[in-house]
């Protein structure tokens, strides 16, 4: 029997939520089925992608995954990899550039090498783990935030396509994307940090991201009518999150159900709103972590263009 997880589109995703779209209007006369299996994990050909660079073109025969640091090393090749105990982690990732009103944001599962045991294995020791990939991009992070992490070689049941990093690349949960490199060819201990592309533009050396939400479902586009379901996720990194909360043009925030996927996941909100009168309204969301920390645009100072202060959608109301 196979093993391969089911990849939700984002309509199924939607359904399986209580919503209908298009010309299918929502059963409004009951809560959202959560019998069915809910398993929001983002398509791979849907999947965001972010690189400096182009993608490598590297074989699995040729590839070698080198760990070291203070005199001890160890060499992997891909079937050293395969060959080891594999870990399935469900994991969110989320683009430290992403715009509010469209986010580069998805989960997956994925499965690989327990980063952990592959440097106890090693034998190497250090207070920073330092990541240099095929590429040239190499970044690092405290071994206390690697707790978890996976050097994955599968992606929702999959070979690991190239574009998301084949033959292996790192995922630690609830750190920024620029902190998670793909095509790794080397990882090294070390008692320092390096300063990578990333963090030497303003973005935090710790990969933390701060909370963040998105409206999901209606669409700008779309013309609605009677009783609305504005759906979206939140997302706070390792952190839980406290609360989510909208606002229909610029109204009292008013919190809304969330449920979290799994741990160190996105969760899913819904709220169902009833429009006074046809017309254009603006709806609004922002979500606060568990410190207190709420939702806002996460690039440094000087993003280009700047960006919006919440996520927001126009609701196009007819009678």
């Amino acid at each position: 029997m196979s093993t391969k997880p089911t990849e939700l589109s984002r309509r199924t995703f939607l359904k399986r939520l209580g919503i209908w779209l298009d010309d299918q209007p929502p059963d409004n006369t009951g809560s959202p089925d959560r019998s069915l299996p809910f398993e929001p994990l983002t398509p791979i050909s849907q999947f965001y992608r972010q690189q400096l660079y182009g993608v490598p073109q590297l074989s699995a025969a040729d590839w070698k995954l080198t760990i070291s640091g203070r005199g001890s090393s160890l060499k992997l090749s891909q079937a050293d990899l395969l060959a080891l105990p594999a870990a399935s982690l469900p994991a969110t990732l989320l683009c430290a550039g992403s715009h509010p009103n469209h986010p580069l944001i998805g989960t997956a599962l994925w499965e690989g090498a327990s980063l952990e045991q592959l440097l106890e294995t090693a034998g190497v020791h250090g207070q920073y783990i330092h990541f240099i990939a095929a590429d040239g991009y190499a970044v690092s992070l405290s071994r206390s935030q690697l707790f978890g992490a996976v050097i994955a070689y599968r992606m929702n049941g999959d070979p690991l396509p190239a574009a998301h990093g084949f033959p292996a690349r790192l995922i630690v949960p609830g750190v920024y994307g620029y902190k998670q490199p793909k095509w790794i060819r080397r990882i090294e201990a070390a008692d320092t940090p390096l300063s990578g592309h990333w963090e030497a533009q303003g973005w935090p050396a710790d990969g933390e991201p701060l909370p963040m939400a998105a409206i999901l479902h209606p669409h700008a586009a779309d013309t609605l009518h009677g009783e609305i379901i504005l759906v979206g996720i939140a997302y706070a990194g390792r952190r839980s999150l406290d609360r989510v909360e909208i606002s229909i043009d610029d109204g009292d925030w008013q919190p809304v159900p969330f449920e979290r996927y799994a741990q160190g996941c996105w969760s899913v909100w819904q709220s169902r709103w009833t429009p006074p009168a046809p017309g254009q309204y603006a709806a609004r969301v922002r979500a606060f972590d568990e410190a207190g920390r709420a939702s806002v645009p996460s690039a440094p100072a000087a993003f280009p263009g700047g960006l919006p202060d919440y996520p927001s959608v126009i609701l196009r109301v007819i009678a």
